[in-house]
């Protein structure tokens, strides 16, 4: 994994260069053997089980980034 990062690393520039990165080399080789929550993109994965959510956070989704206010 270690080339593929610094490959990736020498040619992304800019904002979201990790996404592109895991959207372009990592999920082509993991996509068949993974297992995937996803609430947010139909037909990818399973459904994410219904826990009990915080109201003030049900906009958001799993591993956002929240700022206190």
């Amino acid at each position: 994994m270690a080339p593929l990062v610094e490959v990736a690393a020498r040619a992304e520039d800019g904002r979201l260069g990790d996404q592109r990165f895991l959207g372009r080399v990592v999920w082509p080789l993991i996509e068949g053997c993974c297992l995937v929550h996803d609430s947010a993109h139909d037909g990818h994965g399973l459904p994410f089980p219904d826990v009990p959510i915080d109201a003030r956070f049900r906009f958001t989704h799993v591993g956002a980034c929240l700022k206190d206010t």
